[in-house]
């Protein structure tokens, strides 16, 4: 169930300050999705924007799923007192993945670090990488924006903080927070990052016979490959002589000289590639990944 404060009337400042829920602890079924979702920081307090689906059968794109103590040093109000904010139950929550609507951590992290444009608002243009350009205007956190038709995350190439304030911001969507109680959540290392180069890309994810199975892997793995190719350790190149380079990206990994083979889903199959088995769906639409033997 999703939550609002309906009114307030009335209420003094130490009402606001006051707890009236007692937040679970982080469950085990979320911990274990968190470590698939790259957060972003405001100061000491990191955000998990996620895409969640609760018991209800209720789903939300623009969930901000942090913890209790941090949350409070930063934003002062509990939600459930603040008519400006909506929230759910840890306990609600049976799926947490990535939110398709959210900003690249990188991004977002550049507008935190240049901080609000005014009081209580902030305002940046998004980039993205066919020179389209989009400005947005927010509140104090900037992880999820409306994207325009036929973009997401991974269309971003820059953004502008600050900038766009005369161009027409586009609003955000309205989003949501839960709170859990306990030591804040840091994996030790987390799903989007890997030990090697393209060796190592797919490790922790589902791969069966050079298919990545889930849809939320493969936005791990989409996020792993172009963190690999802006730190250098990979470059896309040309099909290597002798192979039918159609419908494929082809990859090499700068410290071995390996390369790899990349296909990337249909753009048709998504939608379904979140709600069904993928075990179901042909594999030649799914995303593929394969080290290719030379000579």
């Amino acid at each position: 169930m999703i939550y609002e404060l309906e009114t307030a009337p009335g209420v003094w400042q130490e009402q606001l300050l006051e707890k009236h829920i007692t937040y679970s602890p982080l469950l085990s079924h979320v911990r274990e999705a968190l470590k698939g979702i790259e957060p972003t920081g405001d100061g000491e307090l990191v955000y998990y924007p996620c895409r969640v689906v609760l018991k209800s059968g209720e789903a939300c794109d623009t969930v901000y799923i942090v913890p209790e103590e941090p949350y409070m040093k930063q934003w002062g109000v509990y939600p459930e007192n603040d008519s400006g904010k909506r929230w759910i139950k840890m306990e609600d929550i049976t799926e947490v993945m990535e939110s398709p609507i959210r900003l690249p951590a990188r991004f977002a992290n550049q507008i935190y670090d240049h901080g609000e444009s005014g009081m209580g608002y902030t305002i940046f243009t998004v980039v993205f990488s066919d020179g389209e350009r989009q400005a947005c205007g927010t509140g104090n956190a900037v992880d999820f924006i409306r994207y325009p038709k036929g973009k997401g995350p991974n269309d971003v190439a820059a953004v502008l903080p600050h900038e766009g304030r005369n161009a027409q911001p586009v609003a955000a969507p309205d989003w949501y927070w839960c709170l859990y109680s306990g030591e804040p959540f840091r994996p030790t290392r987390a799903a989007w990052q890997v030990s090697g180069g393209l060796g190592s890309i797919t490790e922790t994810l589902t791969v069966e016979n050079h298919v990545i199975l889930y849809n939320m892997h493969w936005l791990i793995f989409k996020r792993r490959l172009n963190n690999l190719i802006r730190d250098g350790a990979a470059r896309l190149v040309p099909p290597p002589a002798g192979f039918d380079g159609r419908g494929f990206e082809w990859y090499l990994d700068v410290a071995t000289g390996d390369i790899y083979r990349y296909g990337p889903p249909a753009p048709s199959v998504f939608d379904e590639w979140m709600r069904t088995d993928p075990h179901k769906i042909d594999p030649e639409k799914l995303g593929r990944w394969k080290r290719v033997t030379l000579g």
